[in-house]
């Protein structure tokens, strides 16, 4: 059995998003299948305990300073891993730890998630997107492994680095917990965003297409509105009727309550690879209106989800009813049997 740290999120349990859910989901698999499994966390995650259940927790100094501090958290996150001799590192992204590669353990199996293609992200000014094309090359260069979480960022990754070793991996979702209902929208009917506060996840396109549409009942946003864009977006929309503000809903109960009963679920996220809040909202219905872009559709086509491209088209699917099917079975790749399966294939290999 090896000993496996997980670098490259704020720590767990999830209270964040995507990396930290699933760092959280197969930290805990991996240590009940026997593997010693440490997590860096972050010195800001409100779970102070130096284990969670089997799981070890590495705690590093993350300084509240904006994106400089990020760079200190990685940095400092690696050396915690160089001391606790990791025999695999998996790496959960690159745009502030590749340019501390070279500290990396040498004796150690290095496994980078790509996450999405980080430059093109529209939150990033041109110099800071390329320095992060720059980050992936070199990020690339010290992995055995590299991950992508979608087809399409596999198929990039192919093209661009055809002689390194590239797995396909995606997020899962098959939980059946309890849920817990969201008072000020309980007994109400209400559309769906659930995202980030980024300008890539398309927060204003989403409203401003539920405002076109002119319905009668209310829209849910839930989502941290601590970024700028989150508070600018709070400015303009936080006194509109209808709009309903949560912030950033962690509890897994009253998310997967949310997801479940929403008359609608909008997706408008356009950067990165495979979004686990949207396959988590899967596994509930298909009444999900989702932002045509090449990662989006490879979704819709396998799901049959209808897609938009402006605002004005999606006014006009909110205006049509719902699909009434309950109940969608996921495909294998998006459940965390298969997910799980395909990492241990990886440590095996």
């Amino acid at each position: 059995m090896a000993r496996i740290a997980i670098v490259g999120s704020r720590g767990i349990p999830n209270a964040y998003g995507g990396f930290e859910w699933l760092a959280e989901k197969l930290s805990a698999h991996l240590a009940v299948a026997g593997h010693q499994v440490a997590v860096c966390q972050s010195s800001r995650h409100p779970y102070k305990a130096r284990k969670w259940g089997k799981v070890e927790l590495l705690r590093a100094y993350d300084p509240p300073i904006g994106t400089a501090g990020q760079f200190v958290y990685d940095l400092l996150s690696i050396l915690q891993v160089r001391r606790w001799k990791a025999d695999v590192v998996l790496l959960l992204g690159y745009t502030s730890s590749a340019v501390w590669s070279f500290l990396l353990p040498t004796s150690a199996r290095i496994l980078q998630h790509m996450d999405g293609m980080e430059w093109q992200r529209d939150k990033y000014s041109r110099a800071v997107k390329a320095f992060l094309r720059r980050s992936e090359h070199i990020a690339v260069r010290h992995a055995d492994v590299l991950i992508a979480d979608h087809p399409v960022i596999g198929d990039y990754l192919s093209r661009q680095y055809p002689t390194k070793s590239i797995a396909y991996i995606a997020y899962g979702e098959d939980d059946l917990l309890p849920e817990e209902p969201v008072e000020p929208l309980n007994g109400k009917t209400f559309d769906l965003i659930m995202a980030r506060m980024e300008p890539e996840n398309q927060i204003e396109m989403l409203i401003e297409g539920w405002l076109g549409a002119r319905l009668p009942h209310h829209l849910a946003l839930a989502g941290s509105l601590s970024t700028r864009y989150g508070r600018r977006i709070f400015r303009k929309y936080g006194k509109t009727e209808g709009i309903v503000f949560l912030g950033g809903i962690f509890d897994k109960p009253k998310a997967l309550w949310l997801r479940r009963h929403c008359r609608y679920y909008l997706h408008g996220h356009k950067a990165g690879g495979t979004n686990p809040s949207l396959i988590q909202a899967l596994t509930h219905h298909r009444r999900i209106l989702v932002h045509a872009n090449p990662y989006n559709l490879y979704v819709a086509e396998c799901y049959g989800l209808k897609t938009f491209d402006s605002s004005l088209t999606l006014a006009n699917l909110l205006t049509e009813s719902p699909p009434t099917e309950s109940v969608v079975s996921l495909l294998s790749e998006h459940r965390w049997a298969e997910v799980y399966r395909r990492f241990e294939e990886i440590l095996r290999n």
